[in-house]
């Protein structure tokens, strides 16, 4: 079984995200997979001194799947997606618009229609920023 760690640099961001094999990092007293033994093998193998995480691709164990230029947070033992606009403040681990993205009625879903955040017109008036598209036919 292979197990992913992400190595985190002094600010805690995600340099990168490295698949290692779980028979090297085999605590032997229980039998399981030990974090400590994989983050000193990471550290050997990519001779880096930085601190190593284990990630988890397919359970929400800390969050989500670390991502590079992403960070974790040590107080909640969460990884977190990068800040995808200025504007956005991040709630419980998840970056959040400042404006509540408007619902789209079921005739404009029907019809391909759909809100992306345009953060340039928020800048210029903070009362905007959600843009209505309608997806184009090919």
């Amino acid at each position: 079984m292979f197990v992913y760690f992400a190595e985190l640099d002094s600010s805690n961001v995600v340099q990168r995200v490295s698949l290692m094999d779980s028979n090297d990092m085999i605590d032997e007293e229980d039998d399981s997979i030990s974090e400590s033994i994989g983050e000193k093998l990471c550290q050997r193998v990519f001779d880096s001194e930085n601190v190593w995480k284990r990630t988890f691709k397919t359970t929400n164990e800390r969050g989500k799947f670390a991502v590079p230029g992403g960070s974790y947070d040590p107080v909640n033992d969460i990884f977190i997606d990068p800040q995808l606009y200025p504007s956005w403040v991040l709630e419980s681990g998840e970056w959040v618009a400042p404006l509540t993205k408007p619902t789209l009625t079921s005739e404009q879903e029907s019809q391909g229609y759909f809100y992306i955040w345009n953060e340039e017109n928020y800048q210029e008036d903070n009362t905007t920023g959600w843009i209505l598209y309608k997806q184009q036919n090919p």
